[in-house]
């Protein structure tokens, strides 16, 4: 499923959310001029959220965190059943094994099990969607009001669960960054291109 949000667009700022139009003249003049997008600066920031072009044709997928780094490898069955998302015991996780075949709470997990859960807790893209997806950005329905866009998937099929967020140009994504300022003003956006990337993709894409 595809869902589409639009910033709002306003004569004047009294309602949250809403943007100026002398603002949106202001940041396309400086992509304009800079070719990069306007990201007004924060004091400090808790968290990154990257913006990358991993093609170089324009589109920019949203990352909550360090895209490139590995998940932790080096973990107990306790610790794993502590984090999986779909079981609370060891016992519920390996339904149907005798309890006795079991592995002990101590002893480590292996990589390839790990790798294939921590896609849901560790992924960037995934943890970009869920952050993005509860926060007021603006309206799904396009009107006259409406500029920028950021786009959000959830599946893209029956059978694929994966979730992820984008956005498709500079505008949008200082947009995105004036909303974060205005509702969180914790988070800031930093933006990748091809000639960032050095031959890197994100871990878990």
């Amino acid at each position: 499923m595809i869902s589409r949000r639009f910033f709002l667009k306003g004569t004047v700022a009294t309602a949250a959310g809403l943007i100026l139009p002398s603002w949106v003249v202001h940041a396309e003049r400086y992509i304009e001029g800079e070719g990069e997008p306007f990201l007004e600066p924060l004091v400090s920031h808790q968290n990154t959220l990257y913006a990358i072009d991993g093609n170089g044709e324009g589109g920019y997928g949203l990352f909550l965190g360090d895209p490139f780094k590995k998940p932790q490898t080096r973990m107990t069955w306790e610790e794993y059943i502590e984090r999986c998302p779909f079981a609370n015991t060891l016992q519920e996780y390996s339904e149907g094994v005798d309890s006795e075949d079991l592995p002990r709470p101590d002893e480590l997990v292996g990589e390839l099990e790990i790798y294939n859960v921590s896609e849901y807790w560790e992924n960037p893209s995934r943890l970009a969607f869920h952050f993005l997806e509860n926060l007021d950005l603006g309206p799904e329905l396009d009107g006259d009001n409406g500029i920028g866009a950021i786009n959000f998937y959830d599946g893209l099929s029956p059978a694929d669960d994966s979730q992820f967020v984008d956005v498709p140009d500079y505008l949008s994504i200082s947009l995105l960054q004036k909303r974060l300022n205005e509702i969180d003003g914790t988070v800031a956006v930093k933006v990748l291109g091809l000639e960032d990337l050095n031959g890197r993709t994100p871990y878990f894409n």
